[in-house]
């Protein structure tokens, strides 16, 4: 007879599985609890360090020029994001026309990809400082 695990869980007591369920669970919490850092000490980093390190836009030399390097990227992305959307939609409505199912469907996974790009790039500055602020929550 070949050993089926399947039909063995069929046939226990839901009391067994109930209990094995409880142990992996209670395993895999006190596992979580042993990997946790422990606290910082109140007075700074864990090693008595404190660094006091702020951001500052204007501070380096070419911090003007970069910032309107980034700008200028991020319009050429926008710009780039516009003319897919574009092309995307003359793809859909091609393929919607002659009755190309996988012409539409790649308009219309360009037409969605498009529109995330211009999300991701819009919304870069707020994410970047997002991400900024949970890291020095650390």
């Amino acid at each position: 007879m070949i050993w089926d695990p399947i039909d063995d869980a069929a046939r226990m007591p839901i009391s067994i599985t109930l209990r094995a369920s409880w142990a992996i669970a209670s395993g895999v919490m006190r596992l979580l609890a042993a990997l946790r850092p422990d606290p910082a000490p109140s007075g700074g980093s864990p090693g008595g360090v404190n660094l006091n390190i702020k951001p500052d836009p204007g501070g380096l030399p070419g911090s003007e020029a970069f910032n309107k390097v980034v700008g200028g990227l991020m319009s050429y992305g926008l710009l780039a994001a516009l003319a897919g959307a574009v092309i995307s939609a003359m793809v859909l409505g091609a393929g919607r026309w002659f009755g190309n199912s996988y012409a539409s469907s790649t308009g219309r996974m360009g037409v969605f990809a498009s529109l995330a790009a211009a999300l991701i790039i819009g919304g870069a500055g707020k994410l970047v400082e997002w991400a900024f602020n949970i890291g020095t929550g650390f």
